[in-house]
């Protein structure tokens, strides 16, 4: 496999829409697909390759604690690869990693006693009205362009 791996790879660096970091990633993820292969399956070439060795191979990453865009590039680069050869790509139809956005972090309370004493300084200057945004910041969580249309 690592012959088919060098080959795809020169037919990469003929493609202008591909960097060379992209081509680079590529190729890393085809030879550590092809490490694992060896040493999961020493002996299976590349066209014996079944949409279940993709799913375990989808599934060893998960276990190894890959990123989910890394495990998506990892199987995209590989659909690119296999489908290189004669048939069908065992990647072709493997449901990708669903990428979940972290959510939101709040202040903590040391931060947001800090942020309430900073505002309370200003109550005699402006009639309590930083510190009515600032809690009005902390307890609704509105857009600031909302407490700018108020």
């Amino acid at each position: 496999m690592w012959n088919e791996i060098a080959t795809w790879q020169e037919t990469l660096k003929e493609r202008p829409d591909l960097s060379a970091k992209t081509i680079a990633l590529y190729t890393q993820d085809a030879r550590r697909f092809a490490t694992w292969l060896h040493q999961e399956h020493s002996g299976v070439i590349a066209t014996e390759e079944t949409p279940i060795d993709a799913k375990t191979y989808r599934d060893h990453l998960l276990a190894k604690r890959y990123a989910p865009t890394t495990i998506n590039r990892a199987l995209i680069s590989l659909m690119l690869f296999f489908d290189t050869f004669d048939g069908t790509s065992p990647f072709r139809h493997l449901t990708m990693i669903d990428i979940v956005e972290p959510a939101p972090v709040a202040l903590s309370k040391t931060e947001w006693n800090a942020v309430r004493r900073c505002a309370e300084q200003f109550v005699r200057r402006d009639h309590g009205l930083a510190l009515a945004l600032a809690t009005l910041f902390r307890y609704a969580g509105p857009r600031v362009s909302e407490v700018a249309a108020l």
